[in-house]
């Protein structure tokens, strides 16, 4: 079997866990949601490519995730090789949607229903990478994808395999992340650092309000040209009926600049609760 291939799932087991369903293939390998036959309960497990060096990697990931607790960030409970060498971390299993799969199924852009959802799925988020933040991890790669929506309108980070945390190589020298979210810094292969999870949660803010990108290059030169040097247009440009405190904080996430983008994800909560306060 290549290390491309997602195992057969009609009848595979990663160690005792029985395999449901592939969930998503990445560069690191593929997810699966699985079942663990003696509780019943489900999870997510990232199985690795066969290759060196992702054993190492994924067990470090763990090692950060492991003593985290917050409904915004997923749980990793364990790391460790299967018997034909690939690597693969447990996590709870997130049943939810997408975050701009959530924002579309709340009406359309400008609709008072659609913007008060957003807005409190922003404020989870924003949460969530507060706690990341002051516990020295940035995400990298903040994107609809990576942000499920539980019915509750909470909102949960997941996909750790970009990240920088401690006891993980920074990556400098090389892109890691999304095109159409990275910042301009990241698109470089500078150092990151909170501001830049921000400048990705502002692209993630601007899409779920107005229900387009803020920049529509359909290549990665494309986007990246845009990303480093065009402004995107104002959301109030696009649409009437947002509050301006919202579209005021979506431009300033949105910034070239770290310095002048809000500094704190905290800073991004006081704002989004003063907006959601005023709807």
């Amino acid at each position: 079997m290549s290390s491309s291939q997602p195992p057969d799932e009609s009848d595979f087991r990663i160690g005792p866990y029985r395999v449901l369903r592939h969930i998503a293939q990445g560069g690191m390998g593929a997810v699966y949601e699985v079942e663990d036959p003696e509780t019943g309960r489900h999870y997510a497990m990232k199985l690795g490519a066969l290759r060196g060096g992702e054993a190492e990697r994924f067990g470090r990931i763990h090692a950060a995730l492991s003593p985290l607790s917050h409904e915004g960030v997923v749980k990793s409970h364990t790391a460790g090789v299967t018997p034909d060498g690939r690597a693969y971390q447990l996590l709870d299993f997130i049943g939810g949607e997408p975050a701009q799969v959530f924002a579309k199924s709340m009406g359309r852009p400008g609709d008072p229903q659609r913007t008060t959802a957003v807005i409190t799925v922003a404020i989870h988020v924003a949460e969530a990478l507060h706690y990341l933040h002051t516990h020295e991890i940035i995400h990298r790669d903040i994107k609809s994808a990576n942000v499920l929506v539980r019915t509750d309108r909470s909102a949960c980070l997941i996909d750790f395999g970009s990240a920088l945390m401690p006891g993980l190589s920074h990556g400098h020298g090389r892109f890691v992340g999304t095109y159409t979210y990275a910042p301009p810094e990241q698109l470089r292969a500078e150092s990151v650092d909170a501001r830049s999870d921000l400048y990705a949660f502002g692209v993630l803010l601007y899409r779920m309000l107005s229900g387009v990108k803020p920049f529509d290059g359909t290549t990665p030169e494309a986007l990246m040209r845009q990303h480093l040097t065009e402004t995107p247009a104002s959301l109030d440009q696009r649409l009437t009926s947002l509050p301006p405190r919202v579209v005021e904080l979506v431009a300033r996430l949105l910034k070239k600049d770290p310095a002048a983008r809000p500094q704190r994800a905290s800073d991004v909560i006081i704002a989004l609760r003063e907006s959601a306060e005023r709807l």
